[in-house]
């Protein structure tokens, strides 16, 4: 998993769903799930997405997406060494 999330926000919350392949297999009925949010710089995000591709895709059943957003306090996101070369 990459390492550089700094001060990032995460939230898991628990739903339920039914996706694609579940569709597709005709069952039809929905599951429990878990959704994950993090809100991390473009970067790393990147990089997360990249390790859902390769680690985790291949043998998992997941949907991904990827949202631009945008933060009231942009310097809680930064991590340390950003901050003080900023300050510098």
């Amino acid at each position: 998993m990459p390492a550089r999330l700094c001060q990032a926000v995460s939230t898991a919350i628990p739903c339920r769903g039914a996706g694609r392949s579940t569709r597709t297999e005709g069952n039809g009925s929905s599951t429990a799930q878990v959704r994950l949010e993090a809100v991390v710089p473009e970067d790393v995000s990147d990089r997360i997405l990249d390790y859902l591709r390769s680690d985790i895709a291949p043998t998992h059943h997941i949907t991904v997406c990827k949202e631009t957003v945008e933060v009231l306090r942009q310097a809680s996101f930064l991590c340390r060494v950003e901050s003080q070369q900023r300050n510098e």
